[in-house]
């Protein structure tokens, strides 16, 4: 049986020599697309445990959690990202 190596890759496996081997990183990298920057980005901001929601609130509390939520995003400039550049944004859409 084939061992990890470093970077997530597949040792070669002494029992089935010449088995291809997928370097993950890189594939992972290539499976990010266009927009890799972007969606690292969005995966940071949406792992912050403010914005993340809470089970139980009240209609408003989690109103005014969401508020400060939309906040937040409009700081890290999320929002404005696929508005035309004459209204603010970036015009991107990716």
């Amino acid at each position: 049986m084939s061992e990890p190596v470093e970077g997530g890759a597949q040792a070669p496996d002494a029992e089935f020599p010449g088995t291809p081997q997928v370097d993950v990183a890189a594939l992972g990298e290539q499976l990010m697309g266009h927009w890799a920057s972007v969606r690292r980005h969005a995966r940071e901001l949406v792992a912050r445990p403010e914005l993340r929601r809470i089970e139980g609130l009240s209609m408003q509390e989690h109103r005014a959690r969401v508020l400060k939520q939309l906040h937040i995003l409009v700081k890290e400039g999320a929002v404005h990202r696929a508005f035309p550049k004459e209204l603010g944004g970036g015009s991107d859409h990716g």
